[in-house]
């Protein structure tokens, strides 16, 4: 990557960046206190970003990006995720929340919130393309997480290919409120680094249960958009809590049923738009499920398709980045997704994708949550039998004949076990260690449903 200058530091001005409850921060209250964590921070070491709050979370960021320093971004906040950071990255220190309890095996800084500044007239420093600016950690629901590298100009352009093809479908300075955590790379992208480049507002605190979201969204002014994930917003529309009109939901981290699309355009009057994209390589297309099931590629980046392999191009990005999807293209340049490469299940000579296996089990009506795998990690697609987990109060035989009316017998799990959650991530996804962590418990602790047993 070329260490040439990409451009001044973040916004400034007066424009509002971040809402909290009561109060509105613009970008120069941002930067500027960020000037002051700064000066706070240790002179050389990696940052890891535990804020939730996502005003405190960019007061953080933009200090470390100032100071020089690396944030480490990590899956989640577990001791064994925290310990495992310190050993590979030493010299760690963490950032949290004002009134946030300390992690005593680490350093702590609190982002603190300056209450309002003038106009700044500090000269802002300009940053190399090259330089490194955030480890940001895949969630581990294909394997052991894995660090990749953001680099400034990665960040700088990939926000501008956001405002082109996300924020484009509403109208200008839009209010954007989130259900998932700015540690992740969609979070990240959408409620961070867009109101910290870009002209729009993000509400700091995220909303997880729907009627958090509900009311958070009666009190943002408009264009309001939503940012989410398909359990998030399944959970939503379970409730049947009215929503205010909301103009744009931006949905992504999982396939998302069709219907369940068009249920939410009904209930918000607005439009969903479904986000493909990756930790390695950001946002890179998008599509209407409502109106369109193939996907559109960012025209930045270009997409190779070899026999085992896809591989996505960009000017932005550091690398080529090899996709875990398998990829068809269309003649008019858009593409469908077929599943992930080990998605992919092949049962006595019939295949199948796990990804849709699992948009049907969670369409029927009564299932509130659950997920088909096999029950360890295949050499190959050729497998004996699927395996399931399902949070329902149906009885096992009506569940048996809803499942039977969508998929071909050989791929109903044997057994499918019913739990009492599911435990995913806040971005809504499982690792592979809890599937089979919780495999092992269902087995032993929990009935399975009557006549799904091999």
């Amino acid at each position: 990557m070329n260490a040439h200058l990409a451009r001044q530091f973040f916004r400034l001005g007066s424009s509002i960046a971040f809402r909290t409850t009561g109060r509105a921060y613009t970008a120069d209250d941002v930067i500027g206190s960020a000037i002051k964590l700064a000066a706070r921070m240790p002179d050389e070491g990696y940052a890891i970003n535990l804020c939730e709050d996502r005003l405190q979370f960019a007061i953080g960021f933009v200090a470390a990006v100032m100071k020089g320093h690396v944030l480490l971004l990590p899956q989640n906040r577990k001791p064994a995720t925290l310990a495992s950071l310190s050993r590979s990255y030493p010299g760690c220190y963490c950032l949290v929340d004002q009134g946030a309890p300390d992690y005593p095996e680490f350093t702590c800084l609190e982002s603190a919130v300056l209450q309002q500044v003038g106009p700044l007239k500090t000269n802002l420093p300009m940053l190399a393309d090259d330089q490194l600016c955030a480890l940001v950690f895949t969630s581990g629901s294909t394997g052991l997480p894995q660090a990749n590298r953001k680099y400034w100009k990665t960040l700088v352009q990939g926000t501008s290919l956001n405002e082109d093809y996300l924020w484009s479908a509403v109208a200008s300075a839009p209010s954007i409120l989130a259900t998932v955590p700015p540690q992740h790379m969609y979070g990240l992208e959408t409620t961070i680094l867009a109101p910290l480049f870009l002209p729009v507002t993000a509400i700091s605190r995220t909303a997880f249960f729907p009627a958090d979201i509900v009311a958070a969204l009666e009190a943002m002014p408009r264009p309001r958009v939503l940012v989410s994930t398909p359990i998030h917003l399944r959970a939503l529309m379970a409730t049947g809590l009215a929503l205010p009109p909301v103009d744009l939901v931006l949905c992504a981290t999982a396939p998302l049923d069709p219907g369940l699309a068009r249920e939410i355009e009904r209930a918000c009057g607005g439009v969903l738009r479904e986000v493909y994209g990756c930790t390695e390589a950001g946002s890179f297309a998008w599509r209407e499920p409502v109106r369109e099931s193939r996907w559109e590629l960012f025209r930045e980046f270009n997409l190779t398709i070899d026999p085992g392999e896809t591989r996505l191009l960009a000017d932005h990005l550091p690398e080529p980045v090899s996709l875990q999807d398998t990829i068809v293209m269309d003649n008019g340049g858009k593409f469908r997704l077929l599943g992930r490469l080990g998605d992919l299940v092949n049962i006595a000579g019939k295949r199948a994708s796990l990804a849709d296996l699992n948009l049907k089990l969670l369409s029927i009506p009564g299932v509130q949550d659950g997920i088909i795998t096999h029950a360890s990690q295949p050499k190959s697609t050729e497998i004996e039998r699927l395996i399931g987990l399902v949070v329902t109060d149906l009885d096992p035989s009506t569940l048996h004949r809803e499942l039977e009316k969508l998929v071909d017998s050989v791929f109903i799990p044997r057994p499918l076990l019913r739990v009492e959650h599911i435990p995913r991530g806040p971005a809504g996804k499982i690792d592979r260690a809890s599937i089979d962590r919780l495999l092992s418990q269902a087995r032993h602790a929990t009935k399975p449903c009557r006549g799904l047993d091999a």
